[in-house]
């Protein structure tokens, strides 16, 4: 790959990580709103029923919560398209950037900086395994919150809930770690019926959940 090219692919990436890190600001702001409103809906539902406030309040806040809710359905989209676009960058930046260049990229702190190139790991496991994105701004890099991780991590259950290979691979991991022996066999689960409402399943009763349901 020429120089060109090599600077054409850096922007390409630089400009999807800033898309990544404005869509998750984006997001951590409609979701404190939704919380905000949320505690402010179940006060003013009581008001109303003690009469210190007319009803249209309540109707009021809901309609902000469920507009809230779509903006915060629309921006976790844009994070799959992101995340779509990085599974496709991440690999050319494997092959075309060297371990140095990748570090400085993904702003790696030098005492991060443990590989040489004979055995470094992909960039994909450098932000989702290892936790070195943007890790010379953070103290702890073992919580995974960056925003590449984000909508890598949101492409990953997009590809879990849409698409029917990632669903059988998502009901088989569910298996093998709440089944028998599993590392959460003692952990209750719920069942999601097809009308929407939701039952808690514990370990005794998860091999009875009736065709149509999923368990998560």
């Amino acid at each position: 790959m020429s120089r060109t090219d090599k600077q054409t692919l850096t922007l390409a990436f630089i400009k999807t990580r800033n898309a990544a890190r404005s869509s998750t600001a984006r997001l951590n702001r409609l979701m404190l709103d939704q919380r905000i409103s949320r505690r402010q809906l179940k006060r003013a539902e009581t008001l109303v029923d003690q009469h210190a406030i007319p009803p249209n309040v309540v109707v009021e806040i809901r309609a902000h919560i469920d507009s809230t809710e779509s903006l915060i359905v629309h921006t976790r989209a844009i994070q799959v398209d992101i995340g779509d676009l990085l599974n496709q960058i991440l690999p050319c930046l494997d092959v075309e950037l060297s371990l140095a260049e990748r570090y400085d990229l993904f702003n790696v702190n030098p005492a991060h900086r443990q590989w040489s190139d004979s055995d470094a790991p992909s960039s994909l496991e450098m932000i989702m395994a290892h936790g070195l994105e943007d890790s010379a701004d953070r103290h702890d890099r073992d919580w995974l919150d960056g925003p590449l991780f984000q909508c890598l991590h949101a492409k990953m259950w997009h590809f879990f809930r849409t698409d029917p290979k990632g669903r059988a691979t998502l009901d088989f991991m569910t298996a093998e770690v709440f089944g028998p022996g599993g590392l959460f066999e003692h952990v209750t689960l719920q069942r999601i019926h097809g009308d929407g409402t939701v039952e808690d399943v514990p370990p005794s009763e998860r091999a009875k959940a009736p065709a149509g349901t999923t368990i998560h």
